[in-house]
């Protein structure tokens, strides 16, 4: 029977490397410290290294006895050259124990992306079944619990810059940490045993070595508690200067507030650790908080640092004027000069939020002429002549604007050029001309005496629904799960821009509708949903929002019914995956569906 002990391994890689300290306490402290590989204690400098000594007292230093293979020492760190790796004789039941890893990591900004380890097992004879930690194919930070499956991340670690990294295991959940936050976590059954050999510098094979320098590795036995893993975290923040930006994020009341009390905070943690010149890394890092709190105003004003020449860096870098917010509201063009005007001649400092409050005023601008140019953008103007004179000839006595409207269009088209140019600018006469284009587009289209209804039938979906409720071109509803959506079906009325939206239909779980259908005489709807068994099954409702019915029986506890559609007989065609057939190209995967007819009533 595999033993329950528990156990930890924790790996904490700094991100932010801005020199070197003494431990500020022992490993010793660490439940269960198990290992502890310190760089700064490896004598001599550009050597190499053949034995790093463990620190713990359990006596597993790490080897590697090729001298063509061994880690060089320098500035307190070990440096991996692309080729190097070390192993560690110590063997523990990686499966059945739960662990806890700290390592403290940097990866040189000139290196390929590739699977590359910092730590992992995957070596031995049970290197069948493993775990590894490091980046993956694409260069992005990545925890391995087998082929495809762990932890991944969008974090891109090659930037020649220390990050603390920690893993946590609890039976069979991993957790990995950055620089103290959680960057996601996995599940899994089997990540090796006492057959597992572990090793620093390499995820796998040759060519998988990692290329930059590694400080620190502690592994712990036992699932760390998080105020133990913080501190451990917070000891190795402050050994290796590594600053962590969701505790440098002051969260006020505004983004402004936020924004300054961040950038104090950076600046103060930067002078403490005698920092003259933050580095962008740093900044991006902070940066990513902030941005995750304020997702709209950081958009906003990354774009306008971008058109305006600077970086975001250059606004935390400097808090001794406002030149970079003088830049940034100048992108939003005239609309608020004056008020630029009144806030210079008050000569506000440059702590004072009526600066960003103003930047995020030029953003909304900015984005306002943005919007206007993208729906500029998609008017055909040749085939909205083409439609206004199509319009006029087939309709000569309903479409009565037609010269009207060609006359407007006339008046405009030439235009268009300088109308885009202006929109760029911020220029508000353009904003007023494009308005007019588009006010054009949509009158004469929406005149189509075809277009002689006031109500709009139409399903309103949530872009978070899985798939969009959509399927691939040789799939069927029964491919899309069965729950997640937040969607109804909906009735716009007039049908203009300005149509208010009311909902007909709204399911009281988060189940698909979809697939809607209006009868010939537009009191009745057919939709898909899932119904009966848990299986896709066909409604009907009356146009009035009254007499929801499941139509098909629902009786089949492996049969799916959907997309339906009335008949001029009053029966009902519908698709039903009952045949039972299935696409072989997917290895049947994928379940076919088949035309199926039945009456009104369902039988």
């Amino acid at each position: 029977m595999r033993p329950t002990r528990t156990s930890v391994v924790a790996v904490c890689v700094l991100c932010f490397f801005l020199g070197s300290a003494a431990f500020a306490e022992s490993p010793a402290e660490a439940p269960g410290c198990l290992l502890w590989l310190d760089a700064s204690k490896v004598s001599g400098d550009s050597g190499s290294v053949a034995t790093w000594g463990d620190s713990s007292g359990h006596g597993c230093d790490a080897a590697q006895p090729d001298a063509n293979r061994q880690p060089a020492s320098a500035n307190g760190l070990l440096k991996f050259g692309g080729d190097d790796y070390l192993t560690v004789p110590l063997k523990r039941d990686w499966n059945g124990t739960d662990w806890t890893v700290f390592a403290v990591a940097s990866l040189d900004a000139d290196t390929p992306a590739n699977y590359r380890g910092i730590i992992g097992n995957r070596f031995g004879e049970g290197s069948g079944t493993w775990w590894s930690l490091g980046t993956k194919g694409d260069g992005t930070l990545y925890l391995e619990l087998a082929a495809g499956a762990g932890v991944t991340t969008s974090v891109l670690p090659a930037n020649s810059t220390m990050c603390i990294y920690s893993v946590t295991k609890q039976g069979q959940q991993f957790s990995l940490y950055r620089n103290g936050m959680l960057m996601g976590t996995a599940s899994y059954g089997d990540v090796g045993g006492l057959s597992n050999d572990l090793r620093i510098g390499m995820w796998f094979g040759d060519g998988q070595e990692w290329k930059g320098d590694i400080g620190e590795i502690i592994l712990c036995d036992g699932a760390m508690s998080a105020p133990d893993r913080e501190r451990i975290e917070q000891v190795l923040s402050e050994k290796w200067g590594v600053y962590f930006a969701q505790r440098l994020m002051i969260k006020e009341s505004t983004w402004p507030a936020t924004m300054l009390s961040s950038r104090k905070a950076l600046r103060d943690w930067s002078a403490k650790q005698g920092i003259t010149q933050l580095s962008d890394a740093a900044v991006l890092e902070l940066w990513g908080v902030i941005e995750a709190e304020y997702p709209a105003e950081a958009i906003r004003f990354r774009q306008l640092a971008a058109e305006a020449n600077r970086t975001l860096a250059d606004w935390f870098r400097n808090d001794k004027d406002c030149e970079a917010e003088k830049a940034f509201i100048a992108v939003g063009g005239a609309r608020l000069q004056a008020e630029l005007a009144a806030l210079t001649a008050s000569n506000a400092p440059a702590d004072d939020p009526s600066w960003l409050t103003l930047v995020n005023e030029a953003g909304e601008t900015r984005e306002a002429f943005q919007v206007c140019q993208r729906q500029l953008d998609g008017i055909n103007v040749p085939a909205l002549r083409r439609a206004i004179a199509d319009l006029s000839a087939s309709f000569p006595d309903r479409y009565a604007r037609g010269q009207e409207f060609e006359s407007r269009l006339n008046g405009l088209e030439s235009r268009v050029p300088e109308i885009k140019a202006g929109l760029a600018a911020c220029d508000e006469t353009a904003m007023a001309d494009a308005n007019a284009i588009l006010k054009l587009q949509q009158e004469a289209l929406l005149s189509n005496p075809l277009l002689d209804f006031d109500t709009l039938l139409l399903v309103r979906r949530s872009a978070a629904s899985p798939m969009l409720g959509l399927v691939q071109n040789w799939q069927s509803n029964c491919m899309l799960p069965h729950d997640g959506f937040d969607n109804e079906i909906a009735l716009m009325s007039p049908v203009t821009p300005a149509g208010q939206v009311t909902t007909l239909y709204r399911p009281d779980r988060p189940v698909f509708v979809g697939d809607v259908d209006l009868n010939f005489d537009a009191d009745r709807i057919l939709f898909s949903s899932i119904g009966s068994l848990d299986r896709w099954q066909i409604f009907e409702i009356g146009a009035d929002g009254t007499g929801l019915r499941q139509v098909t029986p629902g009786d089949e506890p492996d049969v799916d019914n959907y997309d339906p559609c009335y008949a001029p007989d009053e029966r009902i065609l519908f698709c039903s995956s009952a045949f039972f057939t299935a696409v072989p190209c997917v290895n049947g995967s994928s379940r076919c569906a088949v035309l199926y007819s039945m009456n009104a009533d369902g039988s």
